[in-house]
């Protein structure tokens, strides 16, 4: 599996590890950076739930570069569910918890495809193996992680190229770099 690479964790000293646990911010802080250090385990771990006991479940992955919340909580509108208050955050870090909470008996699942560096959309891509997949559009906003527009096509591509042989893509077909 490829390496994630994302913002740095920070080194503490014991100390300074006891006195976060006494903030929100700084509980916020140390499970973030905890899901991060833990990515290449539960990803591992919801890719083989997801093959196995959740494969039945029908799963919407939407990515792009903007208008991915918007997407999942108006699909989630016309499909009669409600939005789980943790199902809120897109990170390379969440998504794997997301696939987890997913029960066997579970008809469908809309999860938010969001990335912010360089390849990261294709090991989270192979983990979702989405049914149906939807690209809103590509733009500009990943510059300054993705480089060019060029580069964030590319990854957001993985999304598509992930679909399972029966799977469907929606695709915003105004925007030119969602149709490439």
């Amino acid at each position: 599996m490829e390496r994630i690479w994302a913002k740095p964790i920070t080194r503490h000293s014991p100390r300074s590890l006891l006195e976060m646990i006494w903030t929100s911010r700084g509980r916020h802080q140390l499970t973030s950076g905890l899901k991060f250090v833990l990515w290449p385990f539960t990803s591992r771990l919801a890719g083989l739930y997801r093959r196995t006991l959740v494969r039945n479940v029908r799963i919407t992955a939407i990515g792009g570069s903007l208008g991915k919340s918007t997407t999942v909580r108006a699909a989630m509108s016309v499909l009669d569910e409600t939005v789980h208050r943790d199902f809120v955050r897109n990170s390379i870090s969440a998504i794997p918890l997301y696939v987890l909470r997913l029960r066997p008996w579970d008809r469908r699942a809309i999860i938010e495809a969001g990335i912010d560096g360089l390849r990261q959309m294709a090991p989270m891509a192979r983990m979702l193996r989405p049914d149906i997949a939807v690209v809103t559009c590509i733009a500009s906003e990943h510059n300054r992680t993705l480089g060019t527009l060029e580069t964030a096509r590319h990854e957001k591509a993985f999304l598509v190229r992930s679909l399972t042989p029966s799977g469907v893509a929606v695709l915003n077909g105004d925007d030119p770099n969602v149709i490439w």
